[in-house]
């Protein structure tokens, strides 16, 4: 997909680590792609996801509203919205499942905020938001929740709160598409950001 430049620059100072970063998404991709099982894959796109949303979130020196370097939350937001109209449209259509599936399921609960009262129901907030805007026809405000969507997906996946049943099989059934594209979309455009610095 064709990119504004000036939104995928890195400066030459970013080269080592750019390349360190590319290099642990292609092993992660490759990953995933020889994996069977549903779940795993999943895991493994999004770890090579995760080094390429890192590195950008450093480049372009993402902060939060204490002026800290921004956490994970941030950096997702920060690189999907550097696939401007149409590219966000291409994925888009390309996740219409995906997206069909998000919109119409219930929220995806955060569930890093139970606790002894309640340990069953997460946070629905954080998720309701997220898929509201998915709803919506804005762009690139549809593909920014769904990445957010895929966050909330990948931190109850990682810290224990997704089991190999029911909706959860469902739930990484149709993310495990979205998070793969975002994850070839993005070594892509990181890759030929490399390259052309430096050449």
């Amino acid at each position: 997909m064709p990119q504004d430049e000036s939104v995928f620059n890195l400066p030459a100072k970013w080269i080592p680590l750019a390349t360190l970063q590319v290099n642990i998404a292609r092993r992660w991709l490759d990953r995933g792609h020889s994996s069977a099982d549903v779940f795993a894959k999943f895991f493994f796109y999004f770890a090579g996801f995760n080094a390429l949303y890192f590195l950008w979130g450093r480049v372009d020196d993402v902060r939060n509203q204490q002026g800290q370097p921004a956490g994970e939350e941030k950096q997702v937001e920060n690189l999907v919205r550097k696939f401007q109209s149409p590219d966000a449209v291409e994925m888009l259509a390309a996740l219409k499942q995906t997206v069909r599936f998000f919109q119409d399921r219930s929220p995806i609960q955060r569930m890093d905020r139970r606790g002894a009262q309640n340990p069953i129901d997460g946070d629905v907030a954080e998720g309701r938001r997220w898929r509201d805007r998915l709803r919506q026809e804005v762009l690139p405000e549809r593909l920014v929740a769904l990445g957010s969507i895929l966050y909330l997906v990948r931190s109850n996946l990682v810290h224990g709160s997704k089991m190999d049943s029911g909706d959860d099989q469902d739930v990484i059934h149709h993310a495990v598409p979205a998070v793969k594209l975002l994850l070839q979309e993005s070594l892509m455009m990181t890759e030929s950001a490399l390259q052309e610095a430096i050449s």
